[in-house]
């Protein structure tokens, strides 16, 4: 049983992104089921329902993205794969993306 906390994790540092230097953080709680996660970002840019499709073969393979939308006049986001993240993380070190 949980006693309340859950992991916390800054989504750049996740898939190996640079973070903006200048302004605050925002923590976003995400959870499939009962699991829960802590996500770091730097910016929210408020919530939609979004229709989203397959990634192409190239992008398809990249752990914790499982799909994208599009969400104005051409410009698109990659849609996070919740279930993977939660597992990555709650199995511990490495995360999905080696740091060097």
């Amino acid at each position: 049983k949980s006693n309340g906390s859950i992991p916390v994790v800054s989504l750049a540092e996740t898939f190996g992104l640079p973070r903006r230097a200048e302004g605050g953080v925002y923590l976003v709680v995400v959870g499939v089921a009962e699991r829960r996660l802590g996500l770091i970002v730097d910016a929210l840019h408020g919530q939609r329902d979004l229709v989203t499709q397959a990634l192409g073969p190239r992008l398809g393979l990249v752990p914790g993205i499982s799909g994208a939308a599009e969400v104005g006049h051409h410009h698109t986001v990659l849609v996070l794969d919740v279930g993977v993240l939660l597992d990555e993380v709650l199995r511990g070190p490495p995360l999905l993306v080696a740091h060097g």
